[in-house]
């Protein structure tokens, strides 16, 4: 999904978002995989039990076995656990492990908090996890919007001539269709099927609009479902906006 999203001023313009910014903990039955502290960076929680632990030894160089005294110590250290969801805790067919209630059950009587983050709409994730939202974080929009327990802890967004700059560039691109995301709802001013067919996986609250640039509401980033490619096709029209805002390819069309 190519976000556009206004950076903070304290924030580096080259940092990653906030899904792969928080630490990154998988979980399993008797398992608690974390990127940074144990193994590999890109494992997928569905080949979690047949891969090794590895842990940093003090140097910052990855050791096959941790000291028993170190488990302890680790297991202490664990104060919140932030999952990112497509790719890594949903499966190939964007469902949830068969144990995830059970375990996060688990993690809550430890007092342990838990950060659900992502690229896609409040609206959307909230879904997945209904039966225990108002136990979760929530880091939105790739970081644009943090909820918890209806609370807004964070919203980050676009200004208007910034939506308006990049609604503008995208219309003469073949193939482009703009997303405003809002904290509710989505706009879009397409309707070809083609399109909505893609968009309506992620933003099923959307409202179809005559204009986006003149959308009054909270914008958080804009995406773009690029039918063309989007890293060789609307990408490099964009590379230019990458000093103030995290412009990102989050997939073949997106």
């Amino acid at each position: 999904m190519k976000c556009l999203k206004k950076i903070p001023r304290s924030a580096n313009p080259r940092s990653t978002s906030m899904t792969s910014i928080l630490l990154a903990i998988f979980v399993s039955k008797r398992r608690i995989r974390s990127r940074g502290l144990i193994a590999n960076q890109n494992a997928n929680v569905s080949h979690l039990k047949r891969e090794k632990y590895r842990f940093l030894d003090e140097t910052g160089d990855f050791i096959d076995e941790c000291p028993h005294f170190l488990v302890k110590s680790y297991k202490k250290m664990i104060n919140i656990i932030a999952i990112d969801l497509d790719g890594s805790l949903l499966d190939d067919n964007k469902n949830l492990p068969d144990d995830f209630w059970e375990i996060a059950e688990q993690v809550f009587k430890k007092g342990i908090n838990m950060v659900i983050a992502s690229g896609r709409p409040f609206h959307n994730i909230a879904s997945v996890f209904e039966p225990i939202k108002d136990k979760l974080y929530f880091a939105c929009d790739n970081g644009a919007y943090v909820v918890h327990s209806s609370e807004e802890l964070l919203v980050n967004q676009l200004s208007a001539d910034a939506i308006k700059d990049f609604v503008e560039i995208s219309r003469p691109i073949e193939n482009v269709y703009p997303v405003l995301c809002g904290k509710h709802l989505a706009y879009i001013e397409n309707t070809d099927k083609v399109f909505t067919d893609q968009a309506l996986k992620y933003y099923q609250e959307y409202k179809i609009v005559d204009d986006l640039t003149k959308v009054d509401d909270v914008i958080l980033k804009i995406s773009l479902c690029d039918l063309a490619g989007s890293e060789t096709n609307s990408y490099p029209f964009y590379k230019q906006f990458e000093n103030n805002f995290k412009v990102a390819v989050a997939g073949q069309i997106w």
